[in-house]
């Protein structure tokens, strides 16, 4: 399309046949994005799905729900009352009734509750931790929609852009920041961005001219990651000018397909509308691309890309590097598909099972304000994901070379290991640790969809990422030291095993979920 009038149809025309070309790579692709990012949040509804008309669950997790705020709002009133002892006796029912209806409407996990236990615990240290908490846990968000989000963003354009004439870009190239130490910039980028959008924001429509304005700044910053983010905003505009409208009317063409999307629950977006919607995107960015003058495309030179925007051909192997103009080249990726001393492995597993119980806890410290010590142990540590971590990499090293398999291989490892420890405590202590009833795709309460997803794409970043750094860490420190972390490691956990199981760790947020019988008197006395 180069030097061609605006060309809607021919747009959408080069983008199916992209698509085409590459359909497994870009629904893996956009796939991963789905569940890395907001960038399509719709398409993973299917995987999120919860039956709420499933009766069961819902009639105990409404009752437990509703007793929690109780509760807490009761403390609430015992405060205030105890501090106001002159109150008269219609301020005194007025305010139970306003903690009743309260209590009625607000589920445990609304900001309003976990505000309100907040309050509850100030007469006591622990509020100044949690709060703590939660503001480290607000600063990690931002930084991971800075640093994670807006970075994949960038990188998946990468793909989509290069996928236009090599068929053998690698899925592996989406996280081609990381592999190419380029994220701190597109991490400045991509705040630069939000900060601007959301000024503009309200002024009301100005936020969305600026949302078109800036709609290239990703492809710009993929294509020629040492260009300064003013460089990359300019050029945007430079580009966008005169043709805001023609994008704006294209994105409406595609809500028909967006809709499809929803009505299936996302399928077809996982499985089409998606990678369909970015490929247009994309076309869209090289016609304008094909439109710049000489001094803009002399600005977007990537040596790599120009060479094969045209009809060279491209070799995404391990061999080619991400060309950062006249910088320094980057350094090469680490070697994923390593040897692990047993040390490391030992190592790995706690460091793993560390990291899960972190996970959790903080999931839990958001959502219902208060910390609960996650799992069946007492120390700080979660021991299947330290073994799924391990057993990934233990088994899944001789398919590394296969994303997508490794991939759907983790999800059946993990998805293992979660369903029969599952069903060996329930069988052995007869108390259930988590229960996914009710979501889509549950198997029995022990795994679920959604789950398997989550680890599927947990395993492979530990695989490809993680574990050889946390590897090379591992390595840097003397042998013998290795060995003494091990053994203490190891007798601690030894004694935290032993101990929990003849006194489990139970209790609230831990193992409260319902047994037969309350199910059984729920279902009674709903009827």
């Amino acid at each position: 399309m180069s030097n061609q009038m605006y060309n809607r149809k021919e747009i959408k025309k080069n983008a199916r046949g992209i698509v085409k070309r590459g359909y497994w790579l870009f629904v893996m692709v956009c796939f991963i994005m789905a569940i890395l990012t907001s960038a399509y949040a719709g398409s993973v509804a299917v995987a999120n799905a919860y039956d709420a008309n499933n009766e069961t669950t819902e009639a105990v997790q409404n009752k437990i729900s509703y007793n929690d705020n109780l509760e807490t709002l009761n403390q609430l009133y015992a405060k205030l009352m105890s501090r106001h002892q002159d109150a008269s006796e219609l301020e005194v029912d007025l305010v139970i009734m306003v903690f009743q209806a309260v209590a009625a409407v607000t589920s445990t996990s609304s900001s309003m509750m976990t505000f309100l236990r907040l309050l509850n615990a100030s007469s006591n240290g622990t509020a100044i931790i949690i709060i703590t908490l939660l503001g480290v846990g607000i600063l990690l968000s931002f930084a991971y929609n800075i640093f994670v989000q807006g970075v994949l963003l960038i990188g998946e354009k990468r793909v989509f852009i290069e996928s236009r004439a090599c068929p053998n870009v690698s899925v592996v190239r989406l996280f081609m920041p990381w592999r190419y130490r380029v994220v701190r910039r597109f991490a400045w980028i991509s705040l630069k961005k939000w900060i601007f959008l959301t000024l503009w924001s309200f002024t009301i429509i100005g936020g969305f001219i600026k949302t078109y304005e800036y709609a290239q700044v990703e492809y710009i910053a993929a294509e020629n990651p040492s260009l300064t983010a003013k460089e990359v905003f300019k050029l945007s505009k430079k580009m966008m000018r005169g043709n805001k409208w023609h994008l704006f009317v294209l994105d409406l063409t595609m809500l028909g397909w967006q809709i499809l999307s929803m009505l299936t629950l996302g399928l077809l977006g996982i499985f089409y509308v998606n990678p369909y919607i970015t490929a247009v995107r994309t076309e869209f960015y090289v016609w304008r691309r094909d439109s710049l003058d000489e001094q803009g495309k002399l600005a977007l030179c990537d040596a790599q890309l120009a060479a094969y925007l045209g009809d060279a051909p491209y070799d995404d192997n391990e061999n080619s590097v991400f060309v950062l103009g006249a910088e320094k080249r980057a350094h090469r990726p680490i070697h994923a598909d390593r040897k692990y001393t047993v040390q490391s492995l030992i190592l790995l597993f706690f460091f793993f099972s560390f990291v899960g119980w972190a996970w959790e806890v903080s999931l839990h410290l958001f959502k219902d304000g208060v910390f609960v010590n996650r799992g069946t142990m007492f120390g700080p540590w979660l021991p299947i994901y330290g073994s799924g971590g391990v057993l990934i990499i233990l088994t899944l090293r001789r398919f590394m070379k296969n994303v997508p398999l490794t991939f759907l291989m983790a999800m059946v490892v993990c998805g293992t290991v979660e369903y029969f420890t599952s069903w060996f405590l329930e069988v052995t202590k007869g108390i259930k640790w988590w229960d996914y009833s009710g979501y889509f795709m549950n198997l029995n309460g022990r795994i679920c969809l959604e789950g398997l997803l989550v680890f599927g794409l947990g395993g492979c970043a530990f695989l490809y990422f993680i574990a050889p750094r946390v590897d090379d860490v591992i390595k840097k420190i003397p042998l013998n030291v290795q060995t003494t972390l091990c053994v203490i490691l190891c007798l601690f956990f030894g004694a935290d095993t032993v101990y929990s199981q003849f006194h489990p760790n139970t209790g609230k947020g831990i193992t409260d979920y319902p047994t037969k019988e309350q199910i059984a008197q729920s279902l009674a006395l709903k009827k």
